[in-house]
């Protein structure tokens, strides 16, 4: 079993080495994150976890036996308006290792310069669903509505603004992306969304 344990000493999960192997049967760091991400709610690129010698653990290293680790709860990064603007353009633009990069530096996905959309809206304007699954895993905010005076960057990196359009609806990343007729997204920020409510619900629940 690999046992995992707040900062208190609260224990948040114990978890049978068997439940995370891939198809190699390798347990990476990685896939627990993930794991533990369903039980806590923590996205994986603020998680932080630490064996009881004080190693830090990549997402790409290997672990071989049972053992404690500690999870931190690392808090959102400071970035400059240069790297907020690069998210948002590595959305629009569709390219995933980029955003996978800047959510890995803790970047807040739903941290914007001004008048622009932010990145889970421009990646649902222009159909990149990869993005919207690692925005979503990042816990953007589905609600965050989009102006029409918000600015989207095109294909070829030139930003211009969201104006009115036959057919465009202004509001939510659901509402973009309907209006986009990009129905593999909406899938996706359907089941963000029931997920959301299921949450809701477990926690208002009386015991």
């Amino acid at each position: 079993m690999i046992h995992v344990w707040k900062v208190s000493g609260e224990e948040v999960a114990a978890i049978a080495m068997d439940d995370l192997r891939d198809w190699s049967g390798t347990v990476y760091v990685r896939r627990l994150k993930e794991h533990l991400q369903r039980l806590s709610g923590i996205p994986r690129f603020r998680q932080e976890l630490v064996m009881q010698n004080g190693v830090r653990l990549e997402d790409g290293a290997r672990l071989h036996w049972p053992l404690d680790l500690q999870l931190v709860q690392l808090p959102y990064a400071d970035p400059s308006e240069v790297t907020m603007r690069y998210l948002t353009h590595a959305a629009a633009m569709g390219r995933v290792e980029d955003v996978e990069s800047l959510l890995q530096q803790r970047v807040n996905p739903d941290l914007v310069p001004i008048w622009t959309c932010t990145p889970l809206v421009q990646a649902c304007y222009y159909g990149h669903t990869n993005v919207v699954r690692l925005l979503l895993e990042a816990r953007a905010n589905t609600q965050k509505t989009a102006v029409q005076n918000c600015w989207l960057a095109n294909e070829q990196g030139v930003v211009h603004r969201l104006g009115p359009q036959p057919g465009m609806l202004f509001g939510t990343p659901m509402h973009v992306a309907l209006s986009m007729c990009h129905f593999e997204i909406v899938d996706e920020l359907t089941d963000e969304l029931c997920l959301q409510r299921s949450a809701t619900l477990g926690e208002t629940q009386v015991p």
